[in-house]
């Protein structure tokens, strides 16, 4: 099945800096990472980002998010720090932030790429797929391309820029052999739902679409 990739909303927003003074993260620390995201700065700045990138179907059913959880984040790039006075500034570096919300008295889940732009002091933000989703970059990739065109066949929708991910949930757990995940998507206000199946193989992973069911 072929598909267009899926466009990512990207903004650029200025960072927060690292704790300063006392706990001012330095850059030879072997928990750079862990003081940065732990910081006051940090959490303000991943509040405004989960609200700014909530997508639209989603913003009108909840207009705001509140963070339980900013913390949990996988390394792609070390980040970098550069010592401005008392501060050091994020200098470099890029990870993926999984933030668990309280979505008006329910918990969810967004995952963001974050990377910080090298001498600017501040960190460009580009929403991922919300939600459980246990792949990497390359699968998320992967999986817009093979996956998407069936959503717009069943919500029968010819403009992409209606196409929201809403959500993605883990139905069978990560193994060995693979897992299985049930997303929810909107195309032309239609919502579909329906099972994606990754079973691994050498050299990748297979990803299969399944029971596309428009609600």
């Amino acid at each position: 099945m072929r598909a267009l990739a899926l466009c990512l909303a990207l903004v650029l927003a200025a960072a927060p800096q690292a704790a300063g003074g006392d706990n001012a993260v330095a850059p030879d620390s072997a928990h750079t990472i862990t003081g940065y995201v732990s910081s006051p700065g940090y959490r303000n700045y991943i509040a405004t980002v989960v609200n700014l990138l909530e997508v639209p179907p989603l913003k009108a059913e909840c207009p705001s998010l509140v963070v339980t959880e900013s913390d949990e984040v996988v390394v792609i790039k070390a980040p970098t720090f550069v010592k401005a006075g008392a501060v050091w500034n994020i200098d470099g570096g890029t990870w993926i932030a999984k933030v668990h919300v309280d979505r008006c008295g329910k918990p969810a889940i967004r995952r963001f790429l974050l990377e910080a732009i090298p001498g600017a002091d501040q960190v460009k933000p580009i929403r991922l797929f919300p939600g459980e989703f246990a792949g990497n970059l390359q699968l998320e990739a992967d999986a817009s391309r093979i996956l998407l065109p069936g959503v717009m066949g069943v919500a029968k929708c010819n403009d992409w820029k209606t196409l929201y991910i809403l959500d993605t949930k883990l139905t069978n757990p990560v193994s060995s052999a693979g897992w299985s995940e049930r997303w929810l998507a909107q195309a032309c206000d239609r919502r579909v739902s329906f099972d994606v199946d990754y079973a691994r193989a050498m050299g990748g992973v297979n990803i299969t679409g399944m029971n596309f069911k428009a609600l």
